[in-house]
């Protein structure tokens, strides 16, 4: 879910509830680190990805491996946030697909809509590990990331040119792209 401040333009990232890699955890697994379709693409230009795209994630990369320290004391704050739950369960994250597996085409204005079923009383699942366990797990990998060791890379610490390269191959990977989750309706 992204919101889009109408004045500038601007695009904030407002759920959070499968941040740091827990869609791999979902009944269909989230195998891209981000969405990157053929019309996103396409939506950029000429240049498609090879323009600002790939500089902005260069800078923002840059920017994050050099403040990593901060960024990490933020989320050690957040990982001791009681009232966050870090890891998806099997059966919520079955309920978060579930959720936009219902679509239905609303015929006054054509504006496509999600229809949210009532969840499933799924008692029989439970969580295996603890919150914390599973938080420490997060934080450590995204400091793996800000050192530059993707998942893929057999083991290489990636430079910044080539971190953003191959998260960008990955994002746009056909096979990868078709194996989504249905209810995200690429198509749309």
């Amino acid at each position: 879910n992204i919101l889009i401040k109408e004045s500038t333009g601007e695009l904030v990232h407002i759920d959070f509830g499968i941040v740091f890699e827990q869609g791999k955890v979902l009944p269909t697994p989230e195998k891209i680190p981000f969405r990157l379709t053929r019309d996103m693409i396409d939506g950029m230009g000429p240049m498609g990805t090879e323009g600002a795209f790939t500089s902005a994630a260069r800078a923002t990369t840059k920017v994050l491996r050099e403040n990593s320290s901060a960024l990490l004391t933020v989320l050690s704050a957040v990982v001791s946030d009681p009232l966050y739950k870090w890891n998806v369960s099997t059966a919520k994250g079955r309920q978060l697909q579930r959720d936009v597996s219902s679509i239905e085409e609303n015929e006054d204005d054509s504006v496509t809509s999600f229809n949210k079923k009532p969840p499933e009383n799924n008692a029989t699942l439970s969580i295996v590990e603890s919150d914390n366990d599973a938080a420490t797990r997060a934080v450590a990998r995204i400091h793996e990331k800000l050192k530059g060791y993707e998942e893929g890379t057999l083991g290489e610490q990636q430079t910044i040119e080539g971190q953003v390269r191959f998260l960008i191959n990955e994002a746009r990977n056909a096979d990868h792209l078709s194996s989504i989750f249905i209810g995200w309706g690429a198509w749309i």
